[in-house]
C-alpha cells in the first residue's frame, strides 16, 4: 500500500533505520531523493539527495519534507529513496517508498461519528 501525496502540497517522508536485527540505528548522513517517471518512461526527479532531519529523540528515525509537482495526475506514482551509512560499520541503509498523487480534497470539512452498538 502506498502512502498518499496531495498534488501541489508539501509532503512528509519518513523512515527508520535498522539494522540486521531490527534495532533502530542511528545513521550517518542520512538522505533523500523524490522522483517520478513520465509517460515516456523517463525519470523526474524532483528532490535530489537531500538531507533529511532526525525526528524528535526517535532512534534512527528521519524525516524530509517536498513539495509534490503540480503537473501531476491523481494515481500518478512518486517514489522517494533515502538512504544513509553508518561510518563506523562502513555499512549502508537503503529505503524506498512509494507514494500515490492524489487531487486536493474538496470536501467542507464536516465529519459524520457513527456509533455501532455491539454484543
Amino acid at each position: 500500500m502506498s502512502l498518499q501525496a496531495i498534488i501541489g502540497q508539501p509532503c512528509v517522508v519518513q523512515t527508520l533505520f535498522v539494522d540486521g536485527n531490527n534495532v533502530p540505528v542511528n545513521v550517518d548522513n542520512p538522505r533523500c531523493t523524490v522522483f517520478y517517471l513520465s509517460t515516456g518512461g523517463d525519470k523526474i526527479v524532483v528532490v535530489d539527495s537531500q538531507p533529511m532531519l532526525a525526528v524528535g529523540v526517535d532512534v534512527g528515525r528521519y524525516r524530509y519534507t517536498f513539495s509534490v509537482p503540480g503537473s501531476l495526475n491523481t494515481g500518478d506514482s512518486l517514489y522517494a529513496e533515502m538512504e544513509a551509512t553508518d561510518e563506523a560499520l562502513a555499512g549502508r541503509y537503503f529505503v524506498e517508498q512509494q507514494l500515490t498523487a492524489v487531487a486536493q480534497d474538496t470536501n467542507t470539512g464536516t465529519m459524520r461519528t457513527q456509533f455501532v452498538r455491539g454484543g
